[in-house]
């Protein structure tokens, strides 16, 4: 009789045996795959947060530099420094320049520029209305300058008369609407600058004027984990917290856990004030069981 073939198989015990092996050995990896997972996804999450917080501090330390001198302001818990509480928002407030230069003390001795009424010159006249003077040098950026913006001369800040750009346009303040730049108006390098008519009393120690947007305010809140750019809105002797009537808002952070501002108030009449910013950042992962969390501080200074 032929010889019949052995038939081989798997008994129970061999699957069992091996359904366990493999199940072993897929633990293990999952074990040896699992940390360096969640390190990439730490690294990946916390790079994001630092690019966020990197990139809001510079536009405010850019926008700080850029500022109106002695127009900085700071509110929130500890009054000129933001001291972080986890509750109250904290406000920092300045004022844009657009453009500036040197205004003329008196008549350039040439044909004049400026509607000269009896007794005024191309010279910005301090003893009476004025509406027009001429330039010393071209200045920059001339297109940017629109009607909607303000003419400011010797801004010194808070406490002095006259010398306020927060404050209320009135006679003697430092503020006028309405102006305009009229380049080259000489052909050489003299502007002509044009607002609406105004006295303003305190000449500025270098003849130098500023062309003013309206305030700009940062928001930092908390409690909303926000960081919030507002502007858009009017001049207020008292600042605003928030800001009443921002037309313009814009996030530049979430997950804002922890914000400070502090502005060195301690000697205005310095050249050189500064703004300590302090910005911490915190996200946790889907499942809410793992959190990254960056701080991180820039210091800007603030030419007055």
């Amino acid at each position: 009789m032929p010889e019949i073939a052995s038939q081989a198989g798997f008994s129970l015990i061999e699957m069992v045996m091996a359904i366990t092996i493999i199940g072993i050995l897929s633990a293990i990896t999952v074990g040896f795959l699992r940390m360096p997972l969640q390190t990439y996804q730490d690294i990946t999450r916390r790079t994001a947060l630092t690019e966020t917080a990197d990139f809001a501090l510079r536009r405010i330390t850019r926008d700080v530099q850029g500022a109106l001198p002695n127009s900085v302001r700071v509110s929130g818990p500890g009054g000129g420094a933001c001291i972080y509480d986890g509750v109250t928002p904290c406000y920092l407030e300045f004022i844009p320049i657009v453009t500036g230069g040197r205004y003329r003390k008196q008549s350039g001795g040439g044909a004049a520029v400026c509607p000269v009424a009896p007794g005024l010159t191309d010279a910005l006249d301090f003893d009476a209305n004025d509406t027009c003077f001429a330039t010393l040098g071209s200045i920059p950026n001339p297109g940017a300058v629109n009607a909607r913006q303000f003419l400011v001369v010797a801004n010194f800040g808070p406490g002095i008369a006259n010398a306020d750009a927060y404050a209320a346009i009135e006679p003697g303040n430092n503020r006028a609407l309405n102006v305009a730049i009229t380049a080259g108006s000489q052909g050489t390098n003299e502007d002509q600058i044009t607002f609406a008519a105004h006295n303003f009393s305190l000449t500025s120690p270098n003849s130098s004027f500023q062309i003013v947007d309206t305030p700009v305010t940062y928001a930092c809140n908390p409690v909303t984990r926000t960081l919030t750019l507002m502007a858009g809105y009017g001049f207020s002797s008292a600042q605003g917290t928030p800001p009443a009537g921002a037309t313009t808002t814009a996030l530049l952070a979430n997950n804002v856990t922890r914000c400070l501002f502090v502005f060195n108030t301690s000697a205005v009449t310095q050249r050189n004030n500064f703004v300590l910013m302090t910005l911490e950042l915190t996200e946790s992962d889907a499942g809410g069981g793992n959190s990254e969390s960056i701080q991180l501080l820039m210091q800007a200074r603030v030419s007055n």
